[in-house]
């Protein structure tokens, strides 16, 4: 597991893993810039299954977490690789596309990438992503409603707790 989740960097360890394993592009210029519709709607689709819409709570996607995560690999080359290796990963498990999955089909491939050993490309995409989308995800007041709470439990206190 990544050591820190809210770190949007790969470490160096991370990166010689990914090329190493014959993943990290030689010709960089091959890829597709991450905010193509191709891998929106892919990111989109796995984030709206970790974090899905209920009753009371938005999706992920409902709350913009998927262009957050994009607009954080402008500034950061072997995540934004990450991310479109990812995405093709998830595609070519998907037989050509994770968006026209049912749910359980999707939730039965990230089950599998959570279980993968730390060091393959489905396991450092799926925790790299958990960890920011949790963390992107319950910064927005709009996800609290699901906890019951109406304010960050800081610098105040837990709303419950009493003297």
């Amino acid at each position: 597991m990544i050591r820190n989740p809210f770190n949007t960097k790969l470490t160096r360890r991370e990166l010689l893993t990914l090329f190493l394993a014959g993943i990290f592009p030689l010709n960089l210029r091959a890829f597709t810039p991450t905010d193509s519709p191709e891998y929106i709607l892919v990111l989109r689709a796995l984030l709206d299954t970790l974090i899905p819409a209920d009753d009371i709570t938005p999706s992920a996607s409902a709350l913009g977490i998927h262009q957050e995560i994009i607009d954080g690999t402008s500034s950061d080359f072997a995540y934004d690789q990450l991310i479109q290796l990812g995405c093709r990963w998830l595609n070519h498990q998907s037989n050509g596309d994770f968006t026209n999955l049912q749910m359980p089909q999707r939730i039965q491939i990230l089950q599998w990438m959570e279980q993968a050993d730390r060091h393959s490309l489905p396991a450092l995409f799926f925790n790299r992503l958990r960890y920011e989308a949790m963390a992107l995800y319950y910064s927005q007041p709009a996800s609290w409603k699901g906890l019951g709470l109406e304010r960050p439990p800081q610098p105040l206190g837990y709303m419950d707790y009493q003297s």
